[in-house]
Formats: structure tokens, C-alpha cells, sequence
């Protein structure tokens, strides 16, 4: 019988759980009731499935619906019901939190040939945080418990085709405990720690699975799961420095880390600017302004990659300070829809919701840089400084409805936007970016004198009417609607 090593579930841990995992474990989605699952009969283990004389063991109910990957990707997932209980040697010990089972695929090249290209149906639940604080870098810290199970599609149907109830635990299924320690950085970045506490009892193998598959046809995403188990475990262990990278793992939001590199980055606050800044770029020279640090790395959007960056914005403007950068903030390349490609960094802040979940106001801010201009400089420049033209600034109030009927609905209108005082400025430090695509860093500095006076705005924009200043366009096809039609839009609870 073949023992699945600590590598393997180490490995398995990063492509069952997909590329990007959760920044933090999220209880956004109301747990399943009673009701959310079939109301037929039920088979049931009886008290002999539970009986076990092992001193180390697992038992577990769980009730819920089958979710799809993209939807855990996405975080659309609807958590289920149960109980996760473990015993270690007398001491018991039940972990709290709402379970949530989805499918998913081990890639096709994966070094076990049992395993690989298999679909598996995965279930996981987040207990915690245990603890909280906050690390000499400035970074809140938190830990989980972390209970990961993995078992393969096809014991389900198996078991279905057969009218069994009772598979096996065998050895390409996991059910793992594990702590998880999540930092995360003012630059938006997030990193994990990962140490297994127990692994099921290998050689032999001892557990076994009940799944009452009276309501399912193919368990496939959107049916019912319910599942007991009871499985020998063996001893929990405790993470010392001689034995942490046995038992742990590192990752950052996109890549496997190593011990040193994972402590090297919690290390950092996100703050550090790639260059000293010149002190025309610290210092107001205007009322009306946008003084500003950008830091982060450039996201892929077309690829769905979103990259979080720090922003630090002082966004002034007549007399009072604006809040515009405490949502989120990233970086991407983009044409906005000219025949120019621009370096977009952009700021969402201040958000309110009028109806939770579908109707909300926010500040938006934009500043555009053409990415010829910033390919242009010679890579040996290790940082350089932008002026009128080249660089473009607006702020806008945006205003979102997502009707119960579906899509999504932006009104958005150019509130401010940079005047074209000489001394308007943009400081950029590569800090190791050479192309300025996807993935490298984005690090700039700006003073910026700002106006809301509506004459230069339309001229600027080029409109005759102060409410050619507002625009508004369904988010989901990306087509334009006449701002009449978007007030008409009820947004219902």
C-alpha cells in the first residue's frame, strides 16, 4: 500500500485549492439551512460507524450544497452545516466554522499517475481567527485552523451505482488539520503559513467514509452533499523551530515561497517606495491638490489577475480632504477605449451602500500615463519625472446599482481633475520593472494641482452642459444608457 508523504500533500494543498486562495477566510455567505438541501429521508450511520478504539481520530456530518470551483474562485460559494470533532489522545477538540464542500481537478501533469487529471470533491472549513496582532512591520497577523479534505469523485459515484453507503478511506484521499497564519501588508498583498497539526493514520489506513446519496444523480455542483466520516488520525503535532519546515509550507497570493522568502516579505510593511522621492513630490504647492504615493504591482486584467497596491492619497479639494483610496487600489494597462494604451492607476474609497449588496456611491480616482512614454525611457534610468502632457488625472463620484433583475448599472461623473499648472508632476521609480507589463512593480510619486471648476471641466472634456459630465453604461455588457434610464433603475432589498 502506498503512503501519500508529506510532500505530496503539501503539493496537493496549492492545486486543489487553486492558484489565488481567499485573502482571508471569508463568512460573507449565510450557511446552508435545513432547508437549502432536499428534504427527503435521509440513511443514516448508526453508533457503530462512530466506534473506534484508536486514541487519535476524526469525526465529521456535513450537510450542504456542491459548489463549483469558479464560484470558490469568485467567492459566490454557499457554505454548509456540521460538525468536525477530533479526539488526540483524550483531549477533544471541535473546530468552529461554516463548512463549504466544491469540486475541483488535479492537473494533468501532476506527479502521481492515481491522482492525476482526477476530479475531486473537496470540502474545508476555517475556524478562527484564534489569535490576532499586529507584527513589528505594521502588518496584522491572524491564525486559522484549517480542516482540508479531499476525496475522489468517483468513491461517490461508486458508492451511488452500487447503493453502498460506506467507502473507504484510501490512500489518495486527505483529510488534514492544519494551522494557517495569513499576514497582511498595506500594499494589499497577503502570505500563508500552512503547518499540518495531523494527517490520517497511513500504513495502515484506517477510516472510512458514509455518504447517503439518495438525492444525488452525478454529485455534481449545485446537488446535495451528505457525508459523515470517521477516521484514525495520527499524533497532532506542534510546530517547534527544529520541525517547522518538515511540517509548513509558504505562499504568498500567486507562488509557492520558500521559509526565507515567506519571512523575508512578512518582514516588509508594503510601504517601501523603490526610490527616494524628491521633495518636490512631498510638499503640496497647491490648495486644490493630489498628493500622492502609488505602490504596488501591475495587474493583468484581461487575465482576471487583480494585484493590490498601497495607496497613500492626499486629495484635497475645496478645503476638505477626500477619502479615495480606502477600498482598493491596483494598477493595469488598458486603451480606455482609444487608440492609445495608458498605464491606469486607479483608487475606489469612501464607499457607501444605499441597499446592502446591490446599491452603493463611491470616489474614484484615475491617472493615466501613456505606456509608450513610460517603454520610452531607457532602461538604465532608474527612475525618472513626467509632466503635462503626459500625465492625465480625474476624480469622479460613481455611482453603482445591481437590481434583483441582474447586471449592473454605473453612473459615474467627473467631479475634478488636473489643471495645467507647470508644476503638476509625476515621479516614477522602476524598482526593477523594464517594460512596465503585468506583473513587474509600479511605483510612482505625484503633486498634482486639482480643479473642480465646471467651465474647465467641459472644456476639458469637451461637452457644453454641465451634465455631459456625468456618463453612465450597463457593467455587464459594457454598452451605454442615457443617465435618464439609469435613475429609473429600482433597487429593490
Amino acid at each position: 500500500m502506498r503512503n501519500m508523504s508529506l510532500a505530496m500533500a503539501t503539493a496537493l494543498l496549492f492545486i486543489a485549492c487553486g492558484e489565488e486562495p481567499e485573502k482571508t477566510p471569508t463568512d460573507s455567505n449565510a450557511a446552508t439551512d435545513d432547508t437549502s438541501v432536499s428534504d427527503a429521508d435521509t440513511a443514516v450511520p448508526g453508533d457503530e460507524f462512530f466506534a473506534t478504539e484508536a486514541p487519535n481520530s476524526f469525526r465529521m456530518e456535513f450537510k450542504g450544497l456542491i459548489n463549483s470551483y469558479d464560484d470558490m474562485v469568485a467567492s459566490k460559494q454557499v457554505k454548509g452545516i456540521g460538525s468536525f470533532e477530533y479526539s488526540f489522545n483524550g483531549e477533544e477538540y471541535t473546530p468552529k466554522g461554516d463548512p463549504e464542500a466544491y469540486l475541483s481537478t488535479i492537473p494533468a501533469d501532476y506527479e502521481d499517475p492515481e491522482m492525476a487529471g482526477k476530479d475531486y470533491l473537496r470540502m474545508q472549513l476555517y475556524a478562527g481567527p484564534l489569535e490576532q496582532g499586529t507584527s513589528e512591520a505594521g502588518n496584522a497577523w491572524y491564525t486559522y485552523d484549517f480542516v482540508n479534505i479531499g476525496i475522489p469523485l468517483d468513491r461517490f459515484t461508486a458508492a451511488k451505482d452500487s447503493g453502498d453507503n460506506i467507502f473507504p478511506l484510501d490512500d489518495v484521499t486527505w483529510a488534514n488539520l492544519m494551522t494557517v497564519t495569513l499576514t497582511a501588508r498595506a500594499d494589499g498583498k497577503y502570505f500563508y503559513r500552512y503547518c499540518y497539526t495531523a494527517l490520517p493514520q497511513r500504513d495502515p489506513t484506517d477510516g472510512k467514509w458514509f455518504v447517503d446519496h439518495r438525492n444525488n444523480d452525478a454529485f455534481a455542483a449545485g446537488e446535495d452533499l451528505i457525508l459523515w466520516a470517521n477516521i484514525t488520525m495520527g499524533e497532532r503535532q506542534v510546530v517547534t523551530t527544529e520541525n517547522e519546515e518538515t511540517l509548513c509550507l509558504y505562499q504568498s497570493q500567486t507562488a509557492e515561497l520558500t521559509k526565507a522568502e515567506y519571512e523575508a516579505e512578512i518582514a516588509k510593511s508594503g510601504t517601501e517606495f523603490g526610490c527616494e522621492i524628491p521633495e518636490k513630490y512631498t510638499t503640496a504647492f497647491a490648495d486644490d491638490r493630489l498628493l500622492f504615493t502609488f505602490i504596488g504591482e501591475i495587474s493583468d486584467i484581461d487575465n482576471g489577475e487583480t494585484r493590490l497596491a498601497y495607496a497613500d492619497y492626499d486629495l484635497t479639494i475645496g478645503g476638505a480632504q477626500k477619502t479615495v483610496a480606502d477600498y482598493t487600489a491596483y494598477a493595469y494597462p488598458d486603451d480606455i477605449g482609444t487608440s492609445t494604451n495608458y498605464m491606469v492607476a486607479q483608487t475606489l474609497g469612501n464607499v457607501f451602500e444605499f441597499v446592502p449588496g446591490r446599491h452603493y456611491l463611491f470616489d474614484y480616482t484615475r491617472l493615466l500615463v501613456p505606456l509608450g512614454i513610460l517603454q520610452g525611457y531607457p532602461a538604465e534610468d532608474g527612475s525618472f519625472e513626467l509632466s503635462l502632457p503626459d500625465i492625465y488625472f480625474q476624480y469622479l463620484l460613481l455611482e453603482q446599482k445591481l437590481p434583483k433583475s441582474g447586471g449592473s448599472y454605473i453612473k459615474g461623473c467627473i467631479y475634478a481633475m488636473h489643471t495645467q499648472n507647470e508644476l503638476n508632476g509625476v515621479f516614477v521609480c522602476r524598482a526593477g520593472a523594464t517594460d512596465f507589463l503585468p506583473g513587474e512593480p509600479y511605483h510612482i510619486a505625484g503633486n498634482i494641482e486639482l480643479s473642480m471648476d465646471a467651465n474647465y471641466l467641459m472644456e476639458q472634456n469637451g461637452v457644453a452642459d454641465p451634465d455631459e459630465l456625468c456618463f453612465c453604461y450597463n457593467d455587464t455588457t459594457g454598452a451605454s444608457i442615457t443617465c435618464e434610464d439609469f435613475d429609473l433603475i429600482l433597487v429593490e432589498m
